[in-house]
Order: C-alpha cells, then structure tokens, then sequence
C-alpha cells in the first residue's frame, strides 16, 4: 500500500515517504523539490497556510543539514 502511495506522490511531483521507523515516516525535500514547491500555486498564489508550512519547514531541515 505504501509502494502505491509513494508511486502516486511521484507521478504528482512529490517526494516519496522517508521512513524513520516501521511505522513512522518523515519527509526528506530535496533543495529542488523545495524550489519547484515554491512554483506551486498553493504557496504563491492560493497562498496555503499548511502548505507554505510544508515549503519552510523543508528548507529549515535542508539548512540544518549543511
């Protein structure tokens, strides 16, 4: 079930599920994921709260990783 979910989030352009745990996943942006998020009209148009949460958040984690 996981396999066809991470399958769909690709064919939408999304990153596929980063699993921490059996059952716990965390999500892991690339930085070009992130910049294509941010072409997305959720974040500039729609402007989406949770969205644009998902956007900065992402580029939180990247800037910790360097």
């Amino acid at each position: 079930m996981v396999q066809l979910f991470e399958e769909l989030m690709e064919l939408n352009g999304q990153p596929q599920f980063n699993m921490v745990s059996p059952s716990e996943f965390q999500e892991r942006l690339s930085i070009d994921d992130l910049r294509s998020m941010q072409q997305d009209e959720r974040y500039w148009k729609e402007k989406d709260p949770a969205f644009i949460a998902k956007v900065r958040a992402g580029f939180n984690q990247y800037s910790r990783q360097k």
